[in-house]
């Protein structure tokens, strides 16, 4: 049996490395140290407790948000509107680059 081992990757456009376990973009920060530190502590733990080290909530980067949204645009709506939606939401990731979901107010929009 062939086991994969997710590996962290570096996304140029948002300047972060990530990894992807179980089909989700986990976002390890813009320090390679720092990602590959984070990355080992995920790895260290069993499989089906991976998920529950992974932020879901109040430290969530909003950028980390968009990422997910426009991974199921492009596999989910025509390649015109995942671009309207990537280049708007770049622009404000650039603007609030450090916000989180839990801080987003209306104000920011």
């Amino acid at each position: 049996m062939h086991y994969h081992v997710p590996k962290p990757f570096y996304r140029k456009s948002r300047k972060t490395w990530y990894v992807q376990i179980s089909g989700r973009q986990v976002n390890l920060g813009q320090d390679r140290t720092d990602a590959f530190r984070r990355y080992y502590e995920i790895m260290a733990n069993p499989p089906e407790k991976r998920l529950d080290s992974v932020d879901h909530g109040e430290g969530m980067k909003l950028s980390q948000l968009f990422d997910f949204f426009l991974e199921w645009l492009q596999h989910n709506r025509s390649t015109a509107t995942y671009g309207w939606y990537q280049y708007r939401l770049q622009r404000f990731a650039d603007f609030y680059p450090d916000l989180t979901v839990s801080q987003l107010k209306p104000f920011h929009v």
